[in-house]
């Protein structure tokens, strides 16, 4: 039987890089068995402000503390003005994302660890303490 929730993603991290070192980012996330999807923002990029990041999960079963492996794509969200009106640009810039983690036992809510690099034009790494909410 396929076992599955619904939820929300939240996270706070540090990055290394120039200017803002400071990230955050608000997912949503699905959990089927041991994959999940999740999709969201992520701001505090270097060279965009937020990206739209979506990535599959592999989480290992293990009692008390599950290791999970993250490999996705994210792509820049820039919006500007030219000539009064306003244009949104996607893709620009684009990151390979490959992580792993460690997710620690639900209290109502999931605590989790996460180490993030993100290969692009600007590649840089990640750390983020977060927690997803499960909704139903």
């Amino acid at each position: 039987m396929l076992r599955y929730h619904f939820g929300l993603d939240f996270g706070l991290s540090a990055r290394n890089g120039t200017s803002n070192a400071y990230m955050g980012s608000l997912s949503v996330r699905m959990d089927l068995s041991s994959w999940a999807l999740r999709a969201g923002f992520v701001a505090g990029a270097p060279n965009t402000e937020v990206l739209l990041e979506g990535d599959l999960l592999y989480t290992l079963a293990f009692p008390l503390i599950s290791p999970y492996l993250v490999g996705g794509v994210a792509l820049g969200l820039t919006g500007s003005t030219r000539s009064g009106a306003f244009n949104l640009v996607l893709g620009r810039p684009a990151y390979t994302v490959l992580g792993a983690g460690l997710a620690f036992p639900s209290r109502g809510y999931r605590p989790y660890l996460e180490v993030d690099k993100y290969a692009g034009p600007t590649s840089f790494a990640r750390l983020t303490v977060g927690f997803v909410v499960e909704m139903f």
